[in-house]
């Protein structure tokens, strides 16, 4: 029995040891703890490996710049003329990245189908590079359909990068990365899941949702690659969402952005042997292909210099990686590496391959199209607007996103609109929301009836009542599944963006947010809002009340543990 004893007191110094250290993050110190306690030192080795920071590769690949950016454009118009929450927020993410922001026309883009659309038939029109990053990426119709743009793309000699994350796209196939790389398309991994699979890496995931077209038409959003997003799941019907069309020079930090999950991916390594199959001739040391762009016989580019930003900041990531490998030594052609898989390159209409339900009828669109972008499609309404590009992840010193969602519920004066998928703030968050509703703030909280994560929606309900009864209008999305993550503020700013009202993606995900100034804009998603609210219900505290005990004692155990889910 003196084992036993042994044990207990090992646990109880290691259940210590992981309060002390994280004892500036209660929430995190007490839900370690509980892991710890229920998996005897199984759960301190646990938490001493997923609670460090991985190398911050991102940060290595290419310097963030800490200083404040040249004013190119007029931006004394959001400095002076600006309302008080505008200069508040300008001059917040200003000190936060050195930023100013930049003009740029952006559109909504509501719902899979129309998202989809659009940036596929921006990708076709592409001349010189296509940049994809996306945490889920899948190997279904909606998939295929990407694949075939980037592979009808790559024969015409266009750049591209596609990034996908190595958690949230790990089902996605090896045999489609030997394909794309044998017609020359550039793929890497953000963080891979590698052998024993239970590393600090695992944890802190690319969340980013980018597409990025000649350096002049960018898309980013909630919105993933996947043919649930225009047919649903059986289980929990159409998923609602919302995208982000923009162009202009408010694009130039999302193409930074981008060249630095770039840097932090890992190559793909190609398989010499089908490679050869195919008649396609590899470097012998070469993971990927050709280092350095090039010119390749002079009749097509198959790697051209990226643009570069009207700031300066730069898209080529070789100054700061020169064993960065990126585009391929031989050139596409059908002799030597034609696209073998089942996808043909033919009509890239969503629609016409994935139906979306009869209730969710599509938009109707207006002709105008976004100034300043031969690649901007046809559809809603543009708007010109002033962008700052919000970046936030484990290698930042200040949780941006965090910090961006305090200082727009402290400094609102009328309304908060708010549409987020998964609800799991810290305590200065709903201290915040309620200190809102005390000032006479109209604060709307916009949630899915039910997710595609349980154990976060039923952490989610137990900060809810207080809420509640602090002044919070709580509304549930009854028709499947709301992802959009947007918020909205006294109809003046607009957030859109990939990141959650959670610790996740406060502390561990790589996360990017739009947000945009100008009150048409802002106007335009509120619309689209209250469109949502008529899909849904009010939550009152006595519903909350209702429920039987069990079920809130799943609960509060849920919440003990969200700040490690």
């Amino acid at each position: 029995m003196l084992w036993l004893l042994g044990l207990y007191l090992l646990n109880t110094v290691l259940v210590l040891a992981v309060a002390v250290r994280e004892a500036v993050h209660p929430a995190r110190a007490l839900a370690w703890a509980t892991v710890c306690t229920l998996l005897p030192v199984i759960g301190f080795l646990l938490y001493s490996v997923l609670s460090r920071s991985p190398v911050h590769r991102r940060s290595q690949a290419q310097h963030r710049p800490q200083r404040r950016l040249p004013h190119r454009y007029p931006t004394n118009a959001l400095h002076t003329d600006g309302s008080a929450l505008q200069k508040a927020v300008v001059h917040a993410i200003g000190e936060w990245s050195g930023q100013e922001p930049a003009p740029a026309s952006v559109r909504l883009l509501i719902n899979g189908s129309e998202t989809y659309d659009e940036i596929l038939a921006s990708i076709r029109r592409a001349t010189q590079t296509v940049d994809l990053d996306y945490y889920i990426f899948r190997d279904d119709r909606i998939g295929e359909l990407f694949l075939a743009a980037l592979v009808e793309r790559a024969a015409a000699g266009v750049r591209i990068r596609l990034l996908l994350d190595g958690w949230g796209s790990r089902a996605f196939p090896g045999l489609k990365w030997r394909q794309l790389q044998r017609v020359n398309i550039a793929c890497r991994v953000f963080f891979p899941l590698r052998f024993p699979w239970i590393t600090p890496e695992i944890s802190h995931r690319d969340h980013s949702k980018i597409v990025i077209v000649d350096g002049r038409t960018a898309y980013t959003g909630g919105i993933n690659v996947g043919d649930e997003y225009i047919a649903g799941t059986p289980k929990l019907g159409p998923w609602r969402d919302t995208h982000l069309c923009m162009s202009g020079p408010g694009i130039a930090v999302l193409q930074t952005l981008f060249d630095l999950n770039w840097g932090a991916g890992t190559p793909v390594r190609k398989h010499r042997r089908a490679l050869n199959k195919a008649g396609v001739t590899c470097s012998p040391n070469a993971d990927m292909p050709m280092r350095r762009h090039s010119d390749r016989d002079g009749s097509r580019i198959v790697g051209s210099s990226p643009p570069r930003n009207r700031w300066g900041a730069g898209t080529a990531m070789a100054q700061g990686n020169q064993g960065a490998d990126s585009f391929a030594q031989e050139a596409f052609s059908p002799q030597s590496g034609a696209f073998s898989g089942t996808i043909a390159p033919s009509a890239l209409s969503c629609s016409a391959h994935v139906s979306e339900p009869e209730r969710w009828p599509r938009r109707a669109v207006s002709a105008a199209s976004l100034s300043g972008s031969d690649h901007a499609p046809t559809g809603a309404r543009g708007f010109d607007v002033w962008v700052h590009t919000v970046d936030s992840g484990p290698d930042r010193p200040i949780q941006t996103a965090r910090s961006l969602f305090f200082l727009c519920l402290t400094q609102a004066r009328k309304t908060v609109d708010i549409a987020t998928p998964y609800f799991a703030p810290e305590a200065d968050l709903t201290t915040a929301f309620k200190t809102a509703a005390a000032r006479g703030v109209r604060l709307r909280l916009l949630m899915p009836k039910r997710s595609d994560d349980w154990l976060t929606d039923m952490a989610a309900r137990t900060y809810l009542s207080d809420l509640i009864q602090g002044g919070v209008r709580v509304y549930l999305y009854q028709e499947g599944i709301l992802h959009a993550k947007t918020t909205i503020v006294d109809n003046d700013i607009t957030i859109i963006g990939t990141a959650n009202y959670d610790s996740r993606s406060f502390h561990l995900n790589y996360e990017v947010c739009e947000v945009l100034y100008g009150s048409a804009f802002a106007q335009e998603n509120s619309r689209q809002f209250e469109l949502d609210l008529e899909r849904s219900a009010r939550l009152s505290a006595e519903e909350l009340d209702r429920q039987s005990g069990f079920r809130r004692t799943l609960q509060k155990c849920a919440r003990l543990v969200a700040p490690t889910l």
